[in-house]
């Protein structure tokens, strides 16, 4: 929530979801007090995108808060280019983009935001689907290597109920996947 009080800006963590819509409003307001903000831009992006993802009845409705996400987090990594999740939400919002206009540039796009993430310490499984699901096999399997390298416990991401999951059965016959599950 966001508060003005004597001509200052206060902002308090994003409320609960379905309260939002205020937060939108809110946010969007302090945003043209201060343009510069970027916690507020981050947020709004992820207010957008759950608006987006749950409360979006059509294409276009979804379409438009997708757009609006993109913007903000762009908006954010302009103002403070390390933020290491605005990658990875900004990745998110293109593969839902994608979803909705089945458009190879908008993986594209959230493949190089979900590798820059990557590249500045995010760890994200969503950048290996997105590599399988296009046969890059070497370029999922570096990725699992290194996240793995970052914290040995992303094995157990690969398991649902004791099985391997869907999307990595394409690894299982692959000697470097056999390396990663053995260690």
């Amino acid at each position: 929530m966001i508060v003005i009080k004597n001509n200052c800006l206060c902002f308090f963590p994003l409320p609960v979801r379905g309260k939002r819509f205020v937060f939108i409003e809110n946010a969007e307001k302090a945003i043209k007090l201060n343009p510069k903000y970027s916690i507020i831009h981050y947020n709004l992006g992820l207010a957008y995108l759950e608006r987006g993802n749950h409360f979006s009845h059509s294409v276009h409705e979804k379409a438009f808060n997708y757009n609006i996400a993109i913007e903000k987090l762009k908006n954010m990594l302009e103002i403070f280019p390390e933020h290491i999740r605005a990658y990875e939400f900004l990745g998110i919002c293109y593969v839902e983009f994608s979803k909705i206009n089945n458009k190879q540039e908008n993986v594209s796009l959230a493949i190089q935001y979900l590798k820059e993430g990557f590249e500045k310490g995010a760890d994200n499984l969503l950048l290996v689907d997105l590599y399988l699901n296009q046969d890059k096999l070497d370029d999922a399997l570096y990725i699992l290597e290194i996240l793995y390298e970052r914290n040995k416990d992303v094995v157990h991401e690969f398991y649902k109920d004791g099985n391997l999951k869907p999307q990595y059965k394409v690894l299982e016959n692959e000697v470097r996947f056999k390396k990663l599950l053995s260690k």
